[in-house]
């Protein structure tokens, strides 16, 4: 992760007092010096600030298919990296035999197990449903734990499906 820079904006001018942001700044911009940057330069350059640190994304789909009260696991995150849940698909269907109504996709943030989706029907009546999410913030998911999708107590037919997409950070090696 970059340290945390100072950044002082005087007029048109941005003065950091970080050298590892100076120094990305200039090997980006080209730019030999910051000190002599003239006034027509600044004016064309819009500082930007990263809130996130620089991720390497390697984006990724896994998916699954269940019957009946069968659970699932859908990916397993590995020990050495963080891996992020972007979006997901998830789709249930059920016969009018069945009691049962309600299924999930789980995984572990933050040591608990979340509902990242939850899907519920009508009982005794035959049926489906879905849910398309996609996360505006990706979902860092807990190192070595496992997502599941989970159907509660079906007494007959009941069908899942989901899809997950996810990215794993490759800067996260540790």
């Amino acid at each position: 992760m970059r340290p945390a820079s100072t950044a002082i904006f005087k007029g048109n001018f941005m003065e950091t007092h970080n050298s590892e942001l100076i120094k990305e700044i200039q090997n980006a911009t080209k730019i030999p010096t910051l000190q002599g940057v003239s006034r027509t330069i600044s004016n064309q350059i819009v500082p930007v600030i990263e809130v996130n640190p620089k991720v390497t994304k390697n984006p990724f789909i896994v998916s699954g298919t269940g019957a009946d009260s069968s659970n699932v696991t859908l990916y397993t995150t590995p020990t050495n990296q963080d891996v992020y849940v972007i979006g997901l698909c998830f789709t249930i269907t059920k016969d009018g035999a069945n009691t049962s109504d309600i299924a999930r996709v789980q995984a572990f943030v933050n040591g608990q197990a979340i509902n990242l989706a939850y899907l519920s029907l009508v009982p005794s009546v035959a049926s489906g449903n879905s849910i398309f999410v996609s996360f505006s913030h990706p979902l860092k998911l807990d190192r070595g734990t496992i997502v599941s999708m989970r159907p509660s107590n079906a007494t007959a037919s009941i069908d899942s499906y989901c899809s997950l997409q996810l990215f794993v950070d490759d800067s996260s090696n540790a």
